[in-house]
C-alpha cells in the first residue's frame, strides 16, 4: 500500500475525515488506498478522491489556508523550503483530496 509522509500536521487536517496536501509527485490516483503517517507512525487509511493538477504561480489563498492553515506567502515559502532545488515555473504541483475511511 502506497504511504503519504507528513512531518507536521498542518491546519489540524489529519484529525478530518476530508483533507488535502499538496504534493510534487503525481503517483497517486482516484482510488488508490494510502496508509497515512505523521512523523513516520502510521495515523490512518485514506482513499484518494480527486487529483488537481498546477503550477505554483496558480495556487490561490482558499487552497493555501485550507491545506496549511496559512496564508498563501507563507505556503508558498513552505512549499519553496519542502522542495528545493525545484523550478516551479515548470514543475506541476498537485493538489490531492483525501477521505478517511
Amino acid at each position: 500500500m502506497n504511504q503519504l509522509h507528513f512531518s507536521c500536521n498542518w491546519n489540524k487536517k489529519l484529525s478530518c475525515k476530508y483533507f488535502t496536501s499538496i504534493r510534487i509527485s503525481p503517483r497517486l490516483h482516484s482510488g488508490d488506498s494510502v496508509t497515512v503517517c505523521l512523523k513516520c507512525k502510521p495515523i490512518k487509511t485514506v482513499i484518494v478522491i480527486e487529483k488537481k493538477q498546477f503550477l505554483l504561480k496558480d495556487l490561490d489563498s482558499f487552497t493555501a489556508y485550507l491545506d496549511t492553515g496559512y496564508s498563501l506567502a507563507v505556503t508558498t515559502s513552505i512549499l519553496k523550503k519542502m522542495y528545493k532545488n525545484v523550478d516551479f515555473s515548470k514543475v506541476f504541483l498537485y493538489l490531492y483530496l483525501f477521505e478517511t475511511i
